[in-house]
């Protein structure tokens, strides 16, 4: 009995510390059975030109943190746990290429690589945030369902060059306006938005010579008006390090292994709803200037769009998208027959409130001089190119899916 009325008061002490905030747990697990094939192969690729396999699609775990502090203001946070439903952290297929030195990036086994901030809501007057967060590459007029797999996404299309890491902006500080007359908008400031989110985020121009502080500006605005949705987002981002160096400590850092190119890019997507169909276009533009020493200053530059449709019916959604690259100009010549093309058919199934199921059949094609290669699943064992496409090459998936909400 003393037992138990001790942990009665122990429970009631860390309640009551917690009073004054709430805390809620929420995300989902989505594991795809994916079909991988290369058609028009590449002429050095080695290796096997087809796989199955079973694949995470971003799996997460959120605990989101709200306490009131009156006014209308609120300290809120979030952390968002990335949990692997399947092998997806390994180096390479078997780990056989990896040296038995090679260090592992805590970040893949310790799933902080999510969306997390801590900052301060208000309802009149818009949140203020610090910490990661996906921007711009994530813009776009497709329609697929939630529950359909990722290698559906045509970002490495659409994006191209330009996607922000293709991953979530570290460093970053963010404010979101209230939404006013249907208007939203978003900005953003990363004190070194170049770098991946698990590593080297300490160099901050402290390296000795030819080095150069970083920095990324973002801007995104929207527009909701009862069917019509309108984004714009922009992005220019530069890293932190540039040129030769020697990291005290880690030894010499090579001309091009830690540079960043800077980048540029915008995207203006409108999506239209008519009952049960949507319609949506996106027109993107990027561009990059090379930082490594042998190539310092080239410019290359993409236009790309994409048009999408969508259809949702009762627990049917059913979604068509085709996206375009076109040829590649490199400081201001254009690279012929660099574009390349991407078309996905996609359908989900709502088994109920939290539980769906997806397949997309997806179909990348390149031009004889693009190597443009499907979003996401980049482990495969197809040689040691993971899922990057060879010139010329037409890389084909279709991914059945399922995914539980909690």
């Amino acid at each position: 009995m003393k037992k138990t009325l001790i942990a009665l008061a122990a429970l009631a002490t860390v309640s009551s510390s917690f009073a004054q905030s709430s805390v809620t747990i929420s995300g989902f697990m989505h594991g795809s059975y994916d079909t991988f094939s290369i058609k028009n192969a590449g002429a050095t690729r080695t290796g096997n030109k087809s796989e199955n396999r079973v694949t995470d699609n971003s799996s997460r775990i959120i605990f989101g943190v709200v306490e009131d502090l009156g006014g209308g203001l609120s300290a809120v946070g979030q952390f968002d746990l990335r949990v692997g439903l399947d092998a997806q952290q390994r180096f390479a297929p078997d780990d056989n290429n990896i040296a038995a030195t090679a260090p592992r990036n805590p970040a893949s086994y310790a799933g902080t690589t999510g969306n997390n901030h801590v900052g301060l809501s208000s309802k009149s007057m818009g949140a203020i945030r610090l910490g990661r967060q996906d921007i711009h590459y994530v813009e776009g007029a497709h329609f697929n369902h939630t529950s359909v797999a990722t290698i559906a996404s045509s970002i490495n299309v659409l994006h191209s060059m330009t996607s922000a890491n293709a991953s979530r902006t570290p460093n970053l500080l963010w404010y979101t306006s209230p939404t006013i007359s249907g208007i939203n908008a978003t900005l953003g400031f990363s004190t070194n938005g170049r770098r991946a989110s698990g590593g080297y985020m300490e160099q901050e121009n402290d390296m000795g010579t030819n080095q150069r502080k970083g920095s990324t500006a973002y801007q995104r605005l929207s527009y909701t008006n009862g069917p019509l949705a309108l984004v714009y987002s922009n992005v220019n981002s530069k890293s932190d390090w540039i040129g030769t160096g020697t990291l005290s400590g880690t030894g010499t850092i090579g001309t091009n292994s830690q540079n960043q190119a800077d980048q540029k890019g915008s995207i203006v997507t409108a999506k239209y709803t008519m009952g049960d169909f949507s319609v949506g276009y996106a027109v993107a533009k990027a561009e990059t200037t090379d930082t490594a020493v042998a190539t310092l200053g080239t410019k290359k530059a993409i236009d790309s769009n994409q048009l999408g449709l969508g259809y949702k019916t009762g627990a049917h959604n059913f979604a068509y998208t085709m996206s375009n690259k076109g040829d590649q100009k490199t400081n201001g010549v254009t690279v012929a027959n660099s574009g390349a093309k991407q078309t996905s058919l996609a359908y989900g199934y709502d088994l109920s409130k939290r539980t769906s199921i997806g397949i997309a059949m997806v179909n990348l094609t390149n031009e004889s001089a693009s190597t443009t290669g499907l979003f996401y699943n980049a482990e495969n064992a197809i040689g040691s190119y993971g899922s990057t496409a060879l010139a010329g090459e037409k890389h084909t998936a279709t991914a059945i899916s399922l995914k539980h909400s909690f």
